[in-house]
């Protein structure tokens, strides 16, 4: 989640629904009056920028001059990670929430977050060092400084079709070193922990800061003098 976050966050479910509402009933205000006045005006010109209670960002200007309408839904209202170990609730709606890249794909539905796991990660390029942390609710884009994430799963819209991100490619190689009964989710596990192993951050922390991490099957030994 990006863009008009500080909106759509909130410690108390009750604030933070009570001002959806709000931005629902002043963009559509607003859309009905530039319907009725047609070409004679620039739906933009009825943008109230001072108006502290809505944040017109690019894509709400955007379905302001398309005349398109918003409907509140109490299922919007999800919880998040704001910050590492900060929880908030968030209002979930494509329609307020810029940039939601693939997180409605992640965490579709409540009942996601029971079966899903997220390793967040340090983007390309961050000034802070490398950090991650693993998530299991819709995680702020600024989580670790302008997150990557890697679910275990990933779900079509609807909370359906439910999908294994570890190839089965990658199963049968880890498999063939350490044995069958390593499972897919052994492998993610694994990957998490060497992201926070000090002799990997330390021996690769140039690569980190202009690459996502590339994780090593090491073979039985464990040795990091292995590490290619």
């Amino acid at each position: 989640v990006s863009q008009s976050r500080y909106q759509v966050y909130d410690f108390n479910t009750r604030v933070l629904s009570e001002r959806a509402k709000v931005f629902c009933d002043i963009h559509n205000t607003t859309v009905e009056r530039a319907r009725k006045l047609g070409k004679q005006q620039d739906p933009l010109q009825l943008v109230d920028v001072t108006d502290a209670r809505i944040k017109w960002s690019r894509q709400t200007k955007k379905s302001l001059t398309q005349f398109k309408e918003c409907d509140y839904d109490d299922k919007h209202i999800r919880q998040s990670l704001y910050r590492p170990f900060t929880r908030k609730s968030v209002y979930f709606d494509d329609f307020w929430d810029e940039e939601r890249y693939q997180q409605h794909l992640i965490f579709p539905t409540p009942e996601s977050e029971q079966d899903n796991r997220v390793i967040c990660v340090s983007g390309i390029g961050v000034s802070k060092s490398f950090h991650c942390l693993m998530v299991n609710m819709i995680p702020d884009y600024h989580l670790t400084g302008d997150s990557q994430s890697f679910p275990f799963y990933t779900y079509d819209e609807d909370g359906s079709n439910r999908r294994e991100n570890i190839t089965d490619w990658a199963l049968q190689e880890f498999q063939a070193q350490h044995g069958a009964s390593v499972t897919k989710w052994d492998i993610f596990y694994y990957v998490y922990g060497v992201l926070h192993d000090p002799t990997y951050r330390t021996r690769f922390a140039d690569n980190l800061k202009k690459d996502l991490p590339r994780i090593p099957i090491l073979p039985n030994s464990g040795a990091y003098r292995d590490w290619e």
